[in-house]
């Protein structure tokens, strides 16, 4: 069983801060960044997973091989942040 520094878990919420390419930015991480200090654990934004199925124009997206780099950065945010917890 994993422990939280805390019961704080921050849903998930639709952003809008991709430039319309669906990429993750520096805004994102930024965000991610700065909540999880203070919570116990963070749910990533709902993403698309076909062009067509946006609900909002500036959605995350996850529908091609252009994106993993963006996404493997905000998962390595999470990896940290989850390997100072277990310190």
């Amino acid at each position: 069983m994993m422990e939280l520094k805390n019961e704080f878990i921050m849903p998930p919420i639709k952003l809008g801060y991709s430039t319309g390419d669906g990429k993750v930015t520096d805004r994102h991480i930024n965000f991610y960044k700065v909540r999880s200090k203070h919570l116990g654990a963070i749910a990533i934004e709902p993403m698309y997973l076909d062009k067509g199925l946006r609900e909002i124009p500036n959605q995350l997206g996850i529908d091609n091989d252009d994106k993993i780099k963006g996404l493997k950065n905000l998962f390595m945010l999470y990896m940290k942040q989850i390997q100072r917890l277990q310190k």
